[in-house]
């Protein structure tokens, strides 16, 4: 490619990008007088900045190839602060390894923009081959917390190409910038999926639902559960107590999941879960 078809191209990514981040997005006509639905996507894998997918060094990369393939961009923990609405998206490149990104919107419904870098997460002395489906909590102690599924290979079954093992990770930051990470969460759960820190002290402890689970995939026979520890520091829980179960011919009959953290109001405490069927 010559150098001045380069520039052109990337002139015309960087012109694409603009206009969609600046874009407009509104309401559908028709909805169901609960919630409203939009026409876009809040966010999209061409979201993801043109300096991420490209080096755009002519002498290093003189064809312009992409360096980063992102396949899509889901399962994002919300969070406001300070009067803007924030997003930890979960990101799957083309090796369908997933990586956490911040984004903001001053609205929570457009213009949407990620930060410059993805977050650094450090990783445990026992490394994950995948990262994903953060939740956050701003807890009362001070601390933004992300609690996520660490992904890991069930070196107990290496011929099983999908045998895997789910464990609770957890991080915490001030700022969605600087991230910490933390031991991951021992219970007495074979894995553990869909943990959510609750935003407040319980009789001075930490509470977490959590969602125990006998297999990768499969839930066995729980539900919803609760869990405290004392510290996040080193997470343990001791008994778990299931809060809402799976039930039969419902939508949450094969598993549920909490969502985000409860919201809470003057008579009590806004829960918004998942249910597979």
């Amino acid at each position: 490619m010559k150098r001045h078809e380069f520039d052109s191209e990337v002139k015309r990514l960087f012109k694409r990008y603009e206009e969609l981040i600046i874009r407009k997005n509104r309401a559908m006509k028709k909805g169901n007088g609960i919630y409203e639905r939009y026409i876009y996507p809040i966010i999209t894998r061409d979201h993801i900045p043109v300096f991420w997918k490209y080096d755009l060094n002519y002498k290093t990369n003189p064809e312009l190839l992409m360096r980063l393939g992102i396949n899509t961009t889901f399962n994002g923990g919300a969070i406001k602060l300070n009067d803007k609405y924030y997003l930890v998206i979960r990101t799957e490149g083309f090796d369908v390894k997933s990586f956490f990104a911040v984004a903001e919107s001053p609205n929570g419904i457009d213009n949407w923009k990620f930060h410059d870098c993805p977050v650094h997460l450090p990783v445990t002395d026992d490394p994950e081959a995948n990262v994903y489906d953060i939740r956050l909590t701003q807890h009362e102690d001070g601390w933004i917390y992300g609690l996520f599924c660490a992904e890991r290979k069930d070196i107990s079954k290496p011929d099983e190409s999908s045998a895997a093992l789910a464990s609770c990770g957890i991080s915490r930051t001030r700022d969605l910038v600087d991230w910490e990470r933390l031991p991951d969460l021992k219970s007495g759960a074979a894995q553990q999926r869909n943990c959510v820190l609750h935003p407040e002290f319980v009789n001075g402890k930490y509470m977490i639902y959590t969602r125990p689970q006998s297999g990768f995939i499969d839930t066995g026979d729980s539900g919803i559960s609760v869990g405290f520890t004392e510290s996040m520091e080193n997470a343990v829980l001791g008994e778990e107590t299931i809060m809402d179960p799976r039930q039969y011919h419902t939508v949450k009959e094969v598993k549920n999941g909490q969502g985000p953290p409860p919201i809470k109001t003057e008579i009590g405490w806004i829960h918004l879960a998942h249910g597979v069927r």
